[in-house]
């Protein structure tokens, strides 16, 4: 199809696609509904009518982006619709199905939500080979939102099934090569580079993490009351360790998210592979009908359901359980539809109640859902926003927490010991809300303004002071983490001075690995809360553990991804098409 064509497509489009005039809606019928491209009536009727048509009619006439393009600017979201029913109908005409394949592709951002579909069908050895082509092609235009489907894509390219000529594959050599070469390189342009491996850190977080591991109970949860039924009995009555670190057995759910999240952000070695698979069910098997995860008590309700929503989007987009994904889908649900209007959320649902904390958290659990794949409603993050900036105070870029530019919550009985004044908790959480709804630290003023007040108060671990706290430290850390701004190494240092010095070694016997529980929040999550939380600062530290933004996709996939073009591109055996490709392929890559 030559360009001219095309465009006559593209203005067909527009003309057939229009919205109807007031003109062609009879007074007479109110009840009518609106003539409008997104209404279901309409699309019904017409939009698939009149599109189904164009795409079997260029079909076989690739490049489809421009058509596509074309597509998603009349048609949005419904484009995807009519790309899924083609997809999912093993009786259409084939040339039809990888149009429609490469359609999504076209879209870019807006179909990474069918990230999971398209992975199945290249994944599907029994799936046509133009289809499979079509579904790699539309991967690699998704770029770096595609990250999960390095594996597949790198076993299909391996099978070297992807260089049989197809029908509409005339111009796209081979289409795994190019896709795995587009996502590594999407993700190196739009990521931060990983800082280099701390040892000590490392260390330190693998002894958290055996620590941890030790407490888990056979259910799978990690019980921040009874942890230390696991400990020796003769250190059970400790004082300087085994009771003093109880939490409130309410907090169950979310503390053994916190843990699940520590493990699956390591990337866990085979010995945690059983904990992680038991949490993961512990935490579904908390899951109630309206999606709710966690015991209903207004007071721990949305803590423990959106630490545990995060934990299993994690889980799910680095296993691909459907049972993680089915999970995460109503656990959405229900977080979206809890929330206040045009706000954000507190403790119960819809009550007209916020507060930056549970928000932040809120924020977390939707952007790694949506990392993983699901679609999140976009208001849900104009509603965090709009609540974030009325608690942000314009001139410092501190924010409260139920009020502008306040004090950060502290728990009955704890104001004395730990003063608000001496943390910037909800200001840091205020920075993470900012970061999960798509603000970055270049282009808006007050994300930066907060992350310098945070710098103003970096960790010590001072209890005397009032100064020791890890929640406020884990969102800080996560946001300096995150940006990288000036400010993060300087942040990271007394972080690590701080907690690297106060972790339990060899010696300390049962309590190895932990560290006593101190802050504000020490008696509602314990010891097993402390663990998670600043082993969690650790890996933030370390290699990146951020729901902010699309991860970077495992290091391993990235660098087997690259060293398998490089040996395509360089074997003599491989056709003169296959080696080009590869090529195209590296491009960008270093």
């Amino acid at each position: 199809m030559g360009r001219r064509t095309q465009g006559l497509v593209a203005l067909l489009l527009v003309f057939l696609l229009a919205p109807v005039g007031a003109e062609e809606v009879p007074a007479q019928k109110p009840e009518a509904p609106p003539a409008a491209p997104h209404n279901p009536d309409w699309f019904a009727a017409r939009g698939r009518s009149v599109l189904e048509p164009l795409i079997r009619t260029v079909a076989k006439s690739p490049p489809m982006g421009p058509f596509a393009d074309a597509v998603h600017f009349t048609l949005g979201a419904d484009t995807i619709t009519i790309a899924r029913a083609l997809l999912d109908d093993p009786e259409e005409d084939t040339a039809v199905r990888a149009a429609a394949a490469r359609a999504l592709g076209a879209l870019g951002p807006r179909a990474k939500t069918e990230v999971d579909r398209l992975v199945a069908l290249v994944a599907n050895k029994d799936e046509d080979t133009a289809v499979r082509n079509a579904a790699a092609h539309a991967l690699g235009r998704l770029g770096r939102h595609a990250a999960a489907a390095l594996p597949t894509l790198l076993t299909y390219a391996r099978s070297n099934e992807t260089a049989k000529e197809t029908a509409t594959q005339q111009t796209d050599g081979d289409a795994s090569l190019l896709a795995l070469g587009a996502i590594v390189r999407d993700l190196s342009l739009h990521e931060h580079q990983l800082p280099a491996r701390n040892e000590k850190v490392a260390a330190a977080v693998a002894r958290g993490l055996d620590w941890l591991a030790r407490h888990q109970d056979d259910d799978g949860k990690w019980d921040p009351a009874e942890f230390d039924r696991h400990a020796p009995p003769d250190d059970r009555n400790d004082r300087t360790g085994g009771r003093s670190g109880r939490g409130k057995p309410g907090y169950a759910t979310g503390v053994t998210g916190l843990v699940l999240l520590a493990f699956v952000q390591a990337g866990p070695p085979e010995r945690y592979a059983l904990a992680v698979h038991r949490a993961g069910r512990f935490l579904v098997g908390q899951q109630a009908a309206d999606g709710l995860i966690g015991p209903g008590k207004p007071l721990h309700r949305h803590y423990n359901h959106t630490i545990a929503l995060w934990a299993l989007a994690e889980t799910w987009r680095r296993t691909r359980d459907p049972l993680y994904r089915e999970a995460v889908r109503k656990g959405v649900a229900y977080l979206q539809g809890a929330r206040n209007k045009n706000a954000a959320w507190r403790y119960k649902p819809g009550d007209g109640n916020n507060d930056t904390s549970i928000t932040a958290w809120a924020a977390y659990a939707l952007r790694a859902a949506e990392t993983a794949g699901l679609a999140v409603d976009p208001e849900a993050y104009k509603g965090a926003l709009a609540w974030t900036n009325k608690m942000t105070h314009k001139t410092t870029g501190i924010a409260g927490y139920t009020t502008m530019g306040g004090l950060s919550a502290r728990p009955s009985g704890m104001t004395g010991k730990y003063p608000a004044a001496r943390t910037r908790s909800t200001t840091a959480a205020a920075v993470g809300i900012r970061l999960a709804a798509g603000q970055t630290y270049g282009r808006n003023e007050l994300l930066r303004k907060g992350l310098w007040e945070c710098a103003k108060l970096p960790p010590i671990w001072d209890v005397a002071g009032g100064r020791c706290d890890p929640y406020y430290w884990f969102h800080a850390t996560l946001a300096m983490t995150h940006t990288r701004c000036r400010a993060s190494a300087e942040w990271n240092t007394k972080l690590l001075s701080a907690v690297l010095r106060n972790q339990y070694k060899k010696q300390a016997g049962w309590r190895s690995g932990s560290w006593e529980p101190s802050g504000p929040w020490q008696h509602d999550g314990g010891r097993v809360y402390t663990a998670a939380i600043l082993t969690l600062c650790l890996q933030c530290v370390n290699q990146r553990v951020t729901p902010l933004s699309v991860p970077v996709a495992s290091q391993k996939s990235c660098q087997e991804a690259a060293q398998f073009l490089q040996q395509i591109q360089t074997d003599d055996r491989q056709p003169e098409e296959r080696r080009e490709a590869a090529r195209r392929a590296l491009v960008g890559l270093g």
